[in-house]
């Protein structure tokens, strides 16, 4: 195999595994742009509220423990 065959199998099976979940993140950021840009009054009070009472790590663990190890073939 030249080293040209294998670094395009390489890149494709990279793409193959991470598309789905930078999808998934960019979704759920494009989701959130107006939460997170409220301007000042009731809604942004009402954000920062619950912001103020749960840990938004936890409902997102999933990003932040992410581990690529896992996902190899």
């Amino acid at each position: 195999m030249s080293l040209r065959i294998a670094v395009v199998g390489g890149g494709r099976r990279y793409e193959a595994l991470r598309i789905p979940r930078t999808t998934r993140i960019q979704r759920l950021s494009h989701g959130r742009s107006h939460v997170n840009h409220l301007p000042d009054g009731a809604q942004q009070q009402a954000r920062d509220d619950a912001l103020a009472h749960a840990d938004p790590l936890v409902a997102n663990g999933w990003v932040y423990g992410y581990d690529a190890a896992d996902d190899a073939p």
